[in-house]
């Protein structure tokens, strides 16, 4: 859905059901309506895990006709901590590790799943995929451009090292616990290798053979 685009206000239906509802907001263009949609039917099943997680994943995009520009209302966006943490205070640092670990819509989804570990580890996967692909791959200043065209061949090397630099500064976070250091890297790691159709010898030659072995 456009993260940014202002749409004609729409009435949430009240003929429908929790899933009909989800698959409304799944489809919708309007963020706002989307997260009515979806507000709407929690109301009717609070306790439907795909709602819930649906409600974990919209973030905060329904604030942004007041926010507009505001990466922060989009959930991956949590992860730009690892990319530059140097822009963060040490407060917004550890307040953005605890939303990606502990935040209450977290929270609720992980009471409702019938696999805890299952959920955090396909949630992280999720906001990985994300960030990768509109925070690192499509951010210009990462890939030189000619006639506003980056070099596809050529990509790889240049998103190695800001996907580098998120897996070191995640391994390193003394906002995270071991194991979630190693989930942030581990995803990170393996998107950057689906984005990039498996060529990864640049990433792996920034990390190094330490890096690599902790992330097997």
């Amino acid at each position: 859905m456009p993260w940014f685009s202002k749409k004609k206000k729409l009435s949430v239906p009240e003929n429908m059901d929790d899933n009909e509802l989800l698959h409304e907001a799944r489809t919708a263009d309007d963020p706002v309506y989307a997260y009515a949609c979806l507000k709407r039917a929690e109301m009717l099943e609070p306790s439907n895990l795909k709602v819930q997680r649906a409600l974990l994943m919209h973030g905060r995009l329904h604030e942004r006709d007041r926010r507009q520009g505001d990466y922060t209302i989009i959930k991956s966006y949590l992860l730009h901590i690892f990319e530059h943490p140097e822009q963060y205070t040490e407060e917004g640092l550890r307040q953005a590790a605890e939303e990606l670990f502990s935040g209450p819509q977290l929270l609720k989804c992980l009471a409702l799943a019938p696999n805890r570990d299952a959920f955090l580890e396909e949630y992280i996967g999720d906001l990985a995929e994300e960030y990768m692909r509109v925070f690192i791959s499509g951010d210009s200043s990462h890939a030189p451009r000619v006639l506003g065209l980056a070099s596809k061949s050529r990509l790889h090397s240049f998103l190695a090292r800001p996907t580098a630099d998120t897996v070191r500064n995640a391994l390193q976070s003394p906002y995270l616990t071991r194991e979630q250091q190693l989930m942030v890297a581990r995803n990170m790691y393996r998107q950057f290798s689906l984005q990039m159709s498996g060529e990864t010898r640049t990433l792996d030659r920034l990390l190094g053979a330490e890096i690599l072995k902790v992330l097997e």
